[in-house]
C-alpha cells in the first residue's frame, strides 16, 4: 500500500510513526499535499497535528507546526485563491452527467474547488473514447473560465487555473521564509509524476 492511498485505508502504523517523527522534529515543516478532499485528509491524519495538509492539488491548506512555531492545536483549512468564482462549476457538471449517465461505471466526483469525472472502472476502450470526447467538449464549453481540464489515468478533473501541488509548495515556503527565516533544505517526494 503506497502513502496515498489512505483515502481508501487508515495509514499503515509504520508509515504513521515516520510521517509523526518528521513532523515533531522542531527544525521540519512537514506537507502532505493530495488531490482528496479535505474531509479524507482530515480523516487520515486526524492524529497528527503537527503534520501540515494540503488538500484538492494544494486548493486548500491547513499548517500544522512549523520549525520553530509549534501549534498546540491545528490551524483552519484556508484557500489558496480566496474569492474564487466556483459558478463554472454548474454547467461543467450538466456534462459531467450527461457522459456519467451514457457511460456504464463512471462517477462524478465532487470536491469543493474541482470536480472529478472517474471511468477507472468502465471498459477501457470505450472509457477512453468517452473521455476523450468529454475532456474536448469541457475544453470547449469552459475556455472562458479559470480552470484547466486535466486528464489523468482514469479520470478527468476540472479544476481552477494556477492551483496545483508546486503553487501550494511555493506559496508555503514563502510563508515559512516570512515567518522563520531562510530555509534550509526542501526535500519533495511523490507516488506518480506529479
Amino acid at each position: 500500500m503506497t502513502l496515498f492511498q489512505y483515502y481508501r485505508d487508515k495509514l499503515p502504523p509504520h508509515v504513521a510513526a515516520c510521517l509523526e517523527e518528521l513532523a515533531s522534529d522542531p527544525r521540519n515543516l512537514l506537507m502532505v499535499i493530495s488531490g482528496q478532499e479535505r474531509s479524507m485528509m482530515d480523516a487520515a491524519f486526524a492524529d497528527m497535528p503537527n503534520v501540515s495538509l494540503a488538500a484538492e492539488h494544494g486548493y486548500f491548506y491547513r499548517l500544522g507546526s512549523m520549525p520553530g512555531i509549534r501549534r498546540p492545536v491545528v490551524g483552519p483549512w484556508q484557500p489558496l485563491l480566496e474569492g474564487f468564482d466556483l459558478s463554472w462549476k454548474e454547467g461543467a457538471l450538466a456534462v459531467m452527467e450527461a457522459y456519467t449517465a451514457r457511460t456504464n461505471g463512471a462517477q462524478i466526483s465532487h470536491k469543493g474547488s474541482s470536480l472529478v469525472w472517474k471511468y477507472d472502472e468502465v471498459d477501457p476502450d470505450f472509457g477512453a473514447m468517452q473521455a476523450k470526447e468529454l475532456s474536448q467538449y469541457l475544453e470547449g464549453l469552459l475556455a472562458e473560465e479559470p480552470v484547466q481540464v486535466t486528464t489523468g489515468k482514469g479520470y478527468i478533473e476540472v479544476r481552477p487555473k494556477g492551483v496545483n501541488k508546486g503553487a501550494i509548495i511555493d506559496h508555503v515556503l514563502t510563508q515559512l521564509q516570512s515567518q522563520v527565516g531562510a530555509v534550509g533544505f526542501v526535500l519533495c517526494l511523490g507516488d506518480d509524476s506529479a
